[in-house]
């Protein structure tokens, strides 16, 4: 018997999908505990895996199942990204029958431009890609940042590169305030390493995003030594911050010493 706590979370979490509520309840009915001693959701437990190969994946036409396997790695769809990451110019007609036999898609924009797979079901594609590609799924990442960097969604790009294992560093001012703006501290801070680390002009910007991201992960002495470097090279070069970055640098500051418990420096 599930608990009302349980149901309620299944609700949550299959956003009402008919399908996905018969694979929760086929998860909850698991006897595995999660690590807090309750049962948890599953898209990779043995009854969901067997409920989606026989009634969901199965009766599939395998180029549609292909289709889903290698576009389940993006958060977000568009037919022209399905496009550029599958290498087959038909996202558009796939998008339309996977429409028409109501699969696990959902559309993020009136437009109907942008659509995302339920989350269970990517989990479950997922699982299934990365057995299947392995490491080949670096090159179908690499084809989506490759699409986002050229739509100028620098946050996403970023992300797929990392995930390929390419990690541009062009365009990083734009990169690196798309992933501010986002908040997305944890990619910024795994791309710092990868960005220049001196310090002119038409970077300032950059290290002053790179100071925040890390001053929210706690590395309080590496965002010191970025915001030192430029507050030092401001002091020679007195024009090369307006009145708007100097503010966000003092802003930036006071951010890092108060999350270090040092609020008389800032």
């Amino acid at each position: 018997m599930l608990k009302q706590q349980e149901i309620q979370q299944a609700i949550a979490l299959t956003e009402g999908w008919i399908a996905g509520m018969k694979m929760a309840a086929l998860s909850l009915g698991d006897t595995t505990p999660s690590h807090h001693g309750g049962r948890y959701l599953n898209a990779n437990s043995r009854s969901m895996s067997r409920y989606m190969e026989e009634v969901i994946f199965a009766p599939l036409p395998p180029d549609m199942l292909d289709f889903l396997l290698q576009t389940s790695m993006l958060n977000r769809l568009h037919p022209d990204l399905r496009d550029a990451v599958t290498g087959c110019p038909n996202g558009e007609a796939m998008l339309s029958w996977i429409a028409q036999h109501n699969l696990f898609l959902s559309t993020l924009d009136e437009a109907g431009f942008w659509f995302r797979y339920h989350p269970l079901m990517r989990d479950a594609l997922q699982s299934r890609l990365q057995h299947r590609m392995g490491n080949d799924i670096h090159r179908l990442h690499e084809r989506a940042g490759n699409w986002f960097a050229a739509q100028q969604l620098w946050a996403e790009a970023i992300r797929h590169a990392l995930a390929a294992g390419k990690p541009g560093t062009l365009h990083a001012e734009a990169g690196a305030q798309s992933l501010a703006d986002e908040g997305d501290i944890d990619t910024l801070v795994r791309w710092i390493r990868y960005l220049p680390a001196n310090v002119e002009p038409s970077r300032i910007a950059l290290q002053i995003n790179l100071a925040w991201a890390l001053s929210h992960h706690f590395q309080f002495n590496d965002a010191r030594q970025l915001l030192d470097a430029i507050e030092t090279f401001v002091a020679t070069h007195p024009d090369a911050l307006d009145h708007t970055t100097w503010v966000r640098l003092r802003v930036v500051r006071a951010i890092c010493e108060a999350f270090a418990e040092n609020m008389p420096t800032a």
